[in-house]
């Protein structure tokens, strides 16, 4: 059973490696960007506690987890609202409800972090948009991307 809690930046730094690999070559399709997190700023935004970390455990293995950050809204200054940076099960762990249950329990941690709305976004290749629709979200628009290699 997978167990889900927040925790630091810090903590989850320390062994999310294999994880990041596993992530990236999901959906890294192009390659064109290596990654190369910019841990400064995660560690400010935990260190001012805008960064809402998300672990999910199977007997003390991490096997999961969303990124976010909270905080106003940029339009809307007097919104808390929670953004989706990342998020990743590993594919052992996506059977059943696994995945219903880490939007479930990222939901709760943002209600209880007092946001109004949070925005998480799906890629085209793994749509998550069923399954969201089913847990009632909504689509907010669409995302599109160019580099310079087109």
């Amino acid at each position: 059973m997978i167990t889900w809690q927040r925790e630091t930046w810090a903590s989850y730094r320390a062994e999310c490696d294999a994880l990041w690999r596993e992530h990236y070559d999901e959906i890294a399709v192009q390659k064109a960007m290596r990654m190369k997190p910019d841990e400064p700023a995660y560690r400010a935004l935990d260190a001012t506690g805008q960064l809402d970390v998300l672990v999910g455990r199977k007997a003390g293995v991490m096997v999961g987890y969303i990124l976010s950050v909270v905080r106003p809204h940029l339009h809307y200054a007097d919104t808390l609202c929670g953004f989706e940076d990342s998020y990743f099960l590993t594919k052992p762990e996506r059977r059943g409800m696994a995945g219903v249950r880490l939007l479930r329990e990222w939901e709760a941690s943002m209600r209880q972090r007092g946001c109004f709305k949070w925005f998480i976004e799906t890629k085209p290749f793994l749509d998550m948009g069923p399954v969201l629709t089913r847990l009632g979200y909504r689509p907010s628009g669409y995302m599109y991307a160019k580099s310079v290699e087109g």
